[in-house]
């Protein structure tokens, strides 16, 4: 290679490399913008603000970590957000300070969510005590089990499971009008969106407990509220399809079977969905298996008939 040559590639290395440090220098002027437009008063700058900082990766986060301590409780909670879809799991511990120190609900159930799409598992016991605080916001709670279920936490079953069981007591059947001619009362139900989100984080528990917890939470003449029957229902639905032992599969297949005669439509649905989940059960319970696909062939709830011809479906000649 003679002199020439090596002259010209010396010229388009440092070429190539100012144009990089250019390019490099832009890019972070760039991202320092749009953290300083999260700060701003306007929002459709800040919304474009997250769209494009959201896939700048790990850089973001000591760039937006001075936000969490702003004033405004929506730039804190943008900031938790973009940790969330920017870190790794270690940067949770820049987060679980908040859920003592923000006296802003929603930042604090922002936190919870975020710890679970961290894959935080080191602020578990935070958020356990989180779920358990009967005096914290219901909706910080709810995050709570949320995140416990998407970190798959199996030590925070029993918490979820008594607030699970925290529940109004079913009302008693409704006089007759020869005995009396006052209307029952309303039962006041304040927990119901938080055992909804108990029954789903512990769909992703797989132990013996839950699945007798969300049994008992599928019971029409345990769980007032129909809402919550459905998402046991769906829970035992997936931990009956994953589960290898026999014992829980069964318990949560009589929780299946004893939902098909639930008198709300919708719990009914997802009992004949979860059913059709399960392609290998016991031997001993596929005569009743068979005979509830039947029955809900029947129903007069038209989604229910749908629901069992596709589990049917699903199921093959093993559901017939």
């Amino acid at each position: 290679m003679n002199t020439r040559s090596i002259t010209a590639i010396a010229v388009l290395i440092v070429v190539l490399g100012g144009v990089y440090a250019v390019t490099t220098y832009q890019g972070a002027a760039k991202i320092r913008e749009h953290v300083q437009a999260l700060d701003g008063d306007d929002t459709a700058a800040a919304t474009r603000a997250i769209e494009a900082l959201s896939g700048q990766g790990e850089r973001v986060v000591p760039m937006v970590e001075a936000l969490l301590t702003n004033a405004d409780p929506l730039v804190r909670s943008n900031a938790v957000m973009l940790i969330a879809m920017c870190g790794s799991p270690e940067h949770g511990q820049l987060l679980t300070p908040l859920l003592q120190n923000d006296k802003d609900e929603y930042v604090r159930k922002d936190v919870t969510l975020a710890l679970g799409r961290l894959g935080a598992k080191q602020a578990v016991p935070t958020l356990i005590t989180v779920l358990s605080d009967e005096q914290e916001a219901p909706i910080v709670r709810e995050g709570a089990a949320t995140a416990l279920g998407t970190l798959e936490a199996t030590e925070a079953a029993t918490p979820l499971l008594a607030v699970l069981a925290a529940r109004p007591p079913v009302p008693a059947p409704a006089a007759s009008d020869e005995e009396t001619d006052v209307a029952p009362a309303e039962v006041e139900d304040t927990t119901q969106t938080l055992r909804l989100a108990a029954a789903v984080a512990l769909g992703y528990l797989q132990s013996l407990e839950a699945v007798e917890g969300l049994a008992q939470a599928a019971d029409e003449s345990i769980e007032i509220a129909s809402s919550v029957r459905v998402a046991a229902m769906y829970a035992l639905g997936d931990l009956a399809a994953r589960n290898e032992k026999e014992s829980e599969q069964l318990t949560a297949l009589e929780g299946m079977l004893l939902a098909c005669g639930d008198s709300v439509g919708d719990v009914r649905i997802a009992a004949m969905q979860s059913l059709g989940k399960v392609s290998i059960v016991p031997e001993s319970i596929q005569p009743r298996r068979a005979q509830a696909l039947t029955s809900a062939e029947e129903d007069t709830h038209f989604w229910v008939r749908e629901a069992a011809k596709a589990a049917r479906s699903n199921l093959g000649p093993l559901g017939v």
